[in-house]
């Protein structure tokens, strides 16, 4: 027998109940300090996160108006079949400020296009989104915003379709 073994056997009931008690009690807080409560934090964060995501989506849809007078389709250049969709993203980033920071335009399917944004800043990125809307019609699919070192810039990669 071991001896482990040995000395379990030699305590008393009473000493076995207290030990085996206070391994219970020291398990069940390991439990809840390692797995429980950061779980519980994690979702206090989302739900806090998720709020804030609805507030400024209502925001955004508040600030729509102010955006232009103009209709939903008025004043929109949609781009005729066979017009150049790689083109006209490259003069309207060209003509926001933002061409020197467009590292990728990939083209995805007939009518859109996956591109890539590195160290840009944000609102000429938001200038730049809001024209390439407001003058083809485009809308986002899926964008990715990721916040660089430096204040103000953004690393960003988005799906357009027109």
């Amino acid at each position: 027998m071991s001896a482990l073994a040995n000395w379990w056997q030699g305590l008393q009931a009473r000493e076995r109940l207290l030990l085996l008690v206070g391994a219970g009690a020291i398990g069940a807080t390991l439990y809840w300090l390692a797995l429980v409560e950061p779980l519980a934090a994690r979702e206090a964060r989302l739900v806090k996160s998720i709020a804030a995501e609805r507030e400024t989506q209502q925001w955004l849809t508040a600030q729509r108006p102010r955006l232009g007078t103009m209709g939903a389709d008025a004043g929109r250049e949609r781009l005729p079949d066979g017009a150049s969709l790689l083109a006209a993203i490259n003069d309207s980033a060209a003509a926001s400020g933002v061409a020197a920071q467009l590292t990728r335009v990939t083209p995805a399917g007939a009518r859109g296009a996956t591109l890539g944004f590195a160290g840009v800043p944000y609102a000429s990125f938001m200038r730049w989104l809001l024209a390439v809307d407001t003058r083809y019609g485009a809308n986002v699919d899926r964008i990715r915003l990721e916040r660089a070192d430096t204040p103000g810039i953004v690393n960003v990669e988005l799906s357009l379709s027109f």
